[in-house]
């Protein structure tokens, strides 16, 4: 961080501007393939916990008041377990991707 601060001034504690110091340095290094790799992961994650999140509302509920299974409710506690599980990993992909531009910015 001292590297960064050295290169771009105090960082930003504003949040308008820290998403503007944000975009100027992954546009500077959008092409590492580091950056490439985590943003699509990054993004695999956040699209599987959108899915998932529809599946719980479009299947799972619907089954739930509506079907005559007993195993609804596994399908449903499985997809709300799933759903937290996915969260977490695409948090930690979007921490990961943060954390690479910085490093590829700061290693300039």
């Amino acid at each position: 961080m001292q590297r960064l601060e050295a290169m771009y001034g105090p960082l930003p504690t504003d949040p308008g501007e820290q998403n503007s110091l944000w975009y100027k340095l992954y546009r500077g290094n959008n092409a590492e393939v580091s950056v490439i790799k985590s943003h699509k992961d990054f993004l695999l994650a956040r699209d599987m916990a959108s899915i998932t999140f529809l599946y719980i509302f479009i299947t799972a509920l619907p089954m739930l008041f509506f079907g005559n299974s007993p195993y609804n409710y596994y399908y449903f506690i499985a997809l709300i377990i799933e759903y937290v599980f996915i969260v977490i990993v695409a948090q930690n992909h979007g921490k990961r991707f943060v954390t690479n531009v910085l490093a590829v910015e700061s290693a300039k």
